[in-house]
């Protein structure tokens, strides 16, 4: 076959274009840092890398979540170890008063402190996160708890959410109070409780923590007999003790909800590290190689040049003008 001069500026033409594509992915790589520039570089790695983006998303929300849960979890623990510190203090009290030493005097600061516990647990119970309210299930917007004047001058009953959680008539509305757990979605389909209501804390009809302060109160300021006094305290210590049990429970379920919060930091914390490294292994370039690659690619387009300034040689129309 007889090779003409036109068909040599053709195929070097050819192979020009493709040194200059050769250059021009080398120089996007590494303007963009990035191994995929289109997506006809590769259709694979585009669905993988984007893949493990979708999954890397999904679990920096999961730990922007944990946060959230955290915070709500710490703050319940304190309102809690807050209310646990002050039962203690009033049923040590209360130990001492059902003896025949306690005087009148001692009884009524005895009631004084039993109103600072009432009113210790009611702020407790009331505490915030950010605006909500974390002992009140899915009322999260109003205080959980609220006081209510009785009209014969006795204590105020607390109200949770609007309910008399001593009106055992009302059993039903308590327990659907109750089986009100506000959660946060932690996981692919896992929902965490992250709150306790308060009517775990307090309890229900007369083993209520409110109503057995109120009696201890009524009691304390009764002004009757020392005997009499000492005899109605054993029921109200048990009411206490069984009160303060129920704080404690309350206690350990918001350590294992704070031990799970761990735990799923922990692993979310090792499965970003992996998408990550998935991510950039299918993305980003290995500048040291890439430069490389670059430099080989200048070095043969330039080459490519010196022999087209021989390939395409004058011809005898070039001077016909």
């Amino acid at each position: 076959m007889r090779i003409t001069n036109g068909m040599m500026v053709d195929k070097f033409l050819v192979n020009m274009q493709t040194n200059m594509e050769k250059m021009d992915r080398y120089t996007s790589q590494l303007s963009s840092n990035r191994k995929i520039v289109r997506l006809s570089d590769d259709p694979v790695g585009v669905y993988n890398a984007l893949t493990a983006r979708q999954r890397l998303a999904r679990y920096e929300q999961y730990q922007r979540n944990l946060v959230t849960a955290r915070s709500w979890v710490e703050q319940c623990d304190t309102s809690l170890q807050e209310v646990s510190s002050k039962l203690t203090d009033v049923n040590d009290q209360l130990v001492y008063a059902a003896t025949n030493v306690k005087t009148e005097g001692d009884r009524k600061n005895i009631a004084a402190l039993a109103t600072e516990l009432r009113n210790t647990l009611m702020d407790a119970l009331n505490a915030s996160v950010g605006g909500q309210y974390i002992f009140a299930g899915y009322n999260t917007v109003n205080p959980p708890l609220t006081k209510v004047d009785q009209p014969d001058g006795r204590e105020p009953l607390i109200y949770y959410n609007g309910v008399d959680l001593t009106d055992m008539t009302k059993a039903a509305t308590i327990e659907a109070e109750q089986k009100q757990k506000f959660q946060i979605e932690v996981g692919y389909g896992l929902q965490m409780e992250v709150a306790i209501t308060a009517i775990d804390v307090v309890g229900v009809g007369d083993n209520n923590l409110f109503k057995t302060c109120n009696a201890i109160i009524e009691l304390m300021n009764s002004g009757d007999e020392t005997a009499h006094v000492v005899e109605q305290l054993s029921a109200q210590l048990d009411k206490l003790s069984t009160a303060h049990e129920n704080v404690l429970s309350s206690l350990v379920r918001a350590g294992a909800m704070y031990s799970q919060i761990e735990i799923l930091e922990n692993r979310y914390s090792g499965d970003i590290i992996n998408y990550n490294d998935i991510r950039s292994r299918i993305e980003d370039i290995d500048s040291a190689e890439v430069i490389m690659d670059w430099k080989m690619a200048e070095a043969v387009y330039k080459q490519s040049l010196s022999t087209g300034a021989r390939v395409i040689m004058p011809t005898l129309m070039d001077f016909l003008k």
